[in-house]
């Protein structure tokens, strides 16, 4: 039986000697994150769906190219349109009602629109031997898991331009 105490060296120190008075959090007066929030780039979730619409016609003709019109190509465009319809319904339902002030009420319509949206997904992946004639699985997962990644894309180009390069809603 292995001994966890002797497995660790005598010289390693625990975590609470590693923290320091000066690794305490503290917070933000309303200015401060006023000023902090005025220099983070802010990226429109318009521009997300748009990243993903234009992979998901880009995987389209890239598999157009390669097999001709059949199955493949429409499972590879009912895979991408999986991803940007419901994700454009969630951006339109929680961006319809911006009057609404009161912090639970935002968190409440979008916990409702997230759960709608992830509904409509599935159901659509469902319902997708019905919609599309001999589906190909693997080629619709494929672009489906790829558009859906361009969450990443996006987020990582947001950090390499500058506050100028955002759209805010």
């Amino acid at each position: 039986m292995l001994n966890i105490k002797s497995a660790v060296p005598k010289n390693a120190s625990t975590w609470e000697s590693d923290c320091t008075q000066d690794d305490e959090a503290n917070a933000l007066t309303k200015a401060e994150a006023e000023a902090w929030r005025l220099q983070q780039p802010e990226m429109s979730m318009w521009r997300v769906i748009g990243m993903q619409a234009v992979t998901m016609f880009a995987l389209t003709i890239l598999a157009w190219w390669m097999v001709g019109f059949g199955s493949v190509v429409n499972s590879v465009a009912y895979g991408g349109f999986c991803v940007v319809f419901p994700s454009a319904m969630f951006v339109h339902g929680v961006r319809s009602y911006k009057k609404t002030t009161q912090v639970t009420n935002r968190m409440a319509r979008f916990l409702v629109w997230e759960m709608a949206k992830i509904l409509l997904t599935v159901v659509m992946l469902i319902s997708a031997p019905k919609v599309v004639e001999n589906v190909q699985w693997l080629a619709l997962l494929a672009c489906f898991v790829v558009t859906i990644k361009v969450y990443w894309l996006a987020l990582f180009m947001q950090s390499m331009r500058g506050k100028s390069n955002f759209v805010r809603n």
